[in-house]
């Protein structure tokens, strides 16, 4: 009976499958999301990457995300002189008013001028402050920083090193600045356009004009344009060379 139990014991053992704690696996990264919006009123369009976390905790600094984007008129792309980069960041305390900020790619030290907006409590429950930072950045610098083997950005004497997975995110966002290439919304526009022929003005037309067709057999009804047509079911019946199968 020992021995019977032994095995059962021993095959239970040998067939249920070890696991590891979570953090033995790598998390895989996300891809970049890129978003593209277009401004009818401007005839612009904008690609922008959506946010990228660059650092949690560290100093003074709750977090720090990255945002860049780059825009062109119409939809057909042109590479950018200028691209706005821009940084997002939650301070726990005050702002400072002469914050200086650097970019550092590999050994050369870059700076650019910036825009800076003031956020009232980012994070609910805390009396932190967030801030935007836009860098007007030339599209050769933001190249320069894609190929680059260390990328940081200095907030006075806090450094913060900008990692592998996001130097893959700005890769990505420099692919859309390659010229010639259509944007996304463009392939939707000669729909609309389309549309825009089909389409009756409900000012134009007070009472749609109902035309009926007649027909040996007649049924089912279909609605298009504000027109009423009854559709033959006859398949000799040629509603386009008999005009006497119409009446008002």
């Amino acid at each position: 009976m020992k021995t019977f139990w032994s095995l059962v014991i021993l095959a239970v053992v040998t067939t249920t499958p070890i696991y590891f704690g979570q953090g033995s696996t790598p998390a895989t990264p996300q891809a970049a999301k890129i978003e593209t919006s277009y401004d009818s009123g401007k005839d612009r369009t904008t690609v922008r990457l959506a946010p990228v976390l660059i650092s949690g905790e560290q100093d003074k600094y709750h977090s720090l995300h990255m945002s860049p984007s780059f825009s062109f008129p119409g939809h057909q792309r042109v590479a950018p002189a200028i691209v706005d980069f821009e940084l997002q960041t939650v301070v726990k305390g005050r702002l400072r008013t002469d914050l200086y900020v650097v970019f550092v790619i590999d050994d050369e030290t870059v700076f650019l001028s910036s825009n800076r907006w003031a956020i009232k409590r980012p994070v609910p429950g805390r009396v932190w402050i967030g801030e935007r930072l836009v860098f007007r950045m030339p599209y050769e610098t933001f190249v320069k920083i894609t190929k680059a083997k260390e990328f940081r950005i200095k907030f006075d004497g806090v450094k913060f090193s900008v990692g592998e997975t996001q130097k893959q995110a700005l890769r990505e966002l420099l692919d859309y600045m390659k010229p010639g290439a259509s944007s996304p919304l463009a392939l939707a526009k000669p729909f609309h356009e389309l549309g825009k022929l089909f389409h009756i003005g409900a000012g134009s037309l007070h009472r749609p004009a109902a035309v009926e067709v007649s027909g040996p057999d007649w049924g089912m009804r279909e609605c298009f344009g504000g027109v009423l047509i009854e559709r033959l079911r006859h398949e000799c019946d040629q509603i386009a060379d008999d005009a006497r199968v119409l009446k008002k």
